[in-house]
């Protein structure tokens, strides 16, 4: 009923081609019982879908309008740099520090 009405409205392909994939994969079994639809296949589909939606995600981010309320760190390198310098550092006695982010 979703894919069918996202389809009607014209809802980019990309995105109902990720839907649906979605929604197969929520009853492998079932797709492999009935239409022979291996689990290969619907792995290699489920690929094709992420990797046709993956250069366009920010874009659909974009028209979200969801950028003015986010407010993590790791947004932008700066902000993730300054997050990540001012973080306190807990030291042992009996340790050493062999690695540093």
């Amino acid at each position: 009923m979703a894919y069918d009405a996202a389809v009607d409205a014209g809802l980019d392909s990309t995105i109902t081609d990720l839907y649906l994939v979605t929604a197969v994969k929520l009853d492998s079994a079932w797709y492999v019982e009935r239409e022979k639809h291996s689990c290969a296949v619907q792995d290699a589909t489920e690929d094709e879908a992420i990797v046709a939606a993956l250069p366009r995600l920010d874009d659909w981010l974009d028209q979200t309008g969801v950028e003015a309320y986010c407010q993590v760190p790791i947004l932008s390198q700066s902000n993730w740099d300054t997050f990540v310098n001012g973080l306190k550092e807990h030291r042992s006695p009996t340790s050493q520090l062999l690695a540093k982010l």
